[in-house]
Formats: structure tokens, C-alpha cells, sequence
């Protein structure tokens, strides 16, 4: 029987809006992976984000779509459509539930960025989150030091992960531009946007 077998099922859940994903999100969730020996990491596209709610995204089915072309190929990520499906605001808590009743005997992971976790505490049902999954904070070289309560630190994994110069904001700047992001995306994903014609003001495909 191999090791894997014998343990119970490592998940890591990485949400987040992804309008777009882009090769820094495969970058650091393959990181992730490698470093705590997770089996899989399930990106988990919000449908509304508590947190994102000042500009129109594009639809949760292109974004969910869009994640697809980012991780095929790539051994042990996948995408899951469960917030899209749920509608409405995306709360964490609703997802690490989901998880939790489908894969009952898995030790969950969340994987949240520095600044993430500075608004944990604003989060809906911070302590059920903490009791669910443990916390994977994704840090930088040079980032400084992580202050949490203890509470948190019990239930807190710090992992350093590549600085990356990406960001969807940027791609999305970009695009408005008219400037190339094929550097950015896979070919396929960038495709896809042009295809679309995503990001572009007054011309894109939106919830």
C-alpha cells in the first residue's frame, strides 16, 4: 500500500475571483502543492466576492471556463464550479462546508494571500473556518513577518511561494490598451479572451 493510500486525502482550496487566471496562479498553487504534499489543489472561482465587488467580472462560466484552459495538462490541479452553481455571494465558509461533506476523511488547506489575512477576522464565521481547514499563507521574500492571533497560529502554515509579476488587474489593463498579455496566459486562455472579447469596455461577455 503506498503512503498516499494510507493517509487521508490532502485537498487545498484556492478561491478567489480569477477575472482572469493567469500562469502566476498555476505558478503558486504547483508550489503550494509540491512544498505541503497536497494531492490536489481545487481552484474555486467566486460567483460574487465579499471582498470584490466594485467592478463587473466577467460571467462565473467564462471565468470558470478560462480556469480550465490555465490548469489542463497540469498534474494535480483542478477546478470546481460549486460557488458559480451556489449564486449569490461567495462566503468562504459556505465553501469549506462543501468540501468538508463531500470529502468528509480529507484534511482541507485554504490557501489565502498576506492580505488576505489581514481581513480574516472580518470574514464570515472565522473560527468554523479555522476548524475546517488549516490556513496556508502564501508569503514572499522580504514580505516581513506574520503577525496572527494564537488562536489562528495553532491552525496556520506559512508557505513561501515565487514573487510573480502578474496580476489580473494588470491583464486587464492591458487588454483596455490594446497591449499583448499571450506572455501572461496560456495560448489556448488567451485565445479564448480574444475570442470573447473579454475585458474590453462595452464589448465583453459579463454576468
Amino acid at each position: 500500500m503506498t503512503e498516499s493510500a494510507k493517509r487521508p486525502e490532502r485537498i487545498g482550496i484556492f478561491g478567489g475571483t480569477f477575472d482572469p487566471p493567469h500562469r502566476g496562479h498555476a505558478i503558486v498553487a504547483g508550489s503550494v502543492r509540491r512544498q505541503f504534499s497536497l494531492d490536489r489543489i481545487i481552484f474555486v472561482p467566486s460567483f460574487i466576492s465579499p471582498h470584490k465587488q466594485e467592478w463587473e467580472t466577467a460571467s462565473g462560466e467564462a471565468r470558470l471556463e478560462m480556469l480550465d484552459l490555465l490548469i489542463r495538462g497540469i498534474p494535480g490541479l483542478e477546478a470546481s464550479d460549486c460557488e458559480i452553481r451556489r449564486a449569490g455571494v461567495s462566503y468562504t465558509i459556505d465553501t469549506l462546508s462543501f468540501f468538508h461533506d463531500r470529502y468528509p476523511s480529507a484534511t482541507l488547506c485554504l490557501l489565502v494571500g498576506m492580505d488576505n489575512l489581514a481581513e480574516f477576522g472580518s470574514w464570515r464565521e472565522p473560527e468554523e473556518i479555522l476548524r475546517l481547514a488549516t490556513l496556508v499563507v502564501m508569503t514572499r521574500p522580504g514580505s516581513g513577518n506574520i503577525h496572527a492571533e494564537e488562536k489562528m497560529a495553532d491552525r496556520m502554515l506559512l508557505c513561501n511561494v515565487p514573487a510573480i509579476s502578474i496580476s489580473s488587474t494588470g491583464i486587464r489593463a492591458l487588454i483596455r490598451d490594446g497591449k499583448p498579455i499571450r506572455h501572461l496566459v496560456p495560448d489556448a486562455l488567451g485565445t479564448y479572451i480574444e475570442r470573447h472579447k473579454l475585458y474590453i469596455p462595452g464589448d465583453s461577455l459579463r454576468s
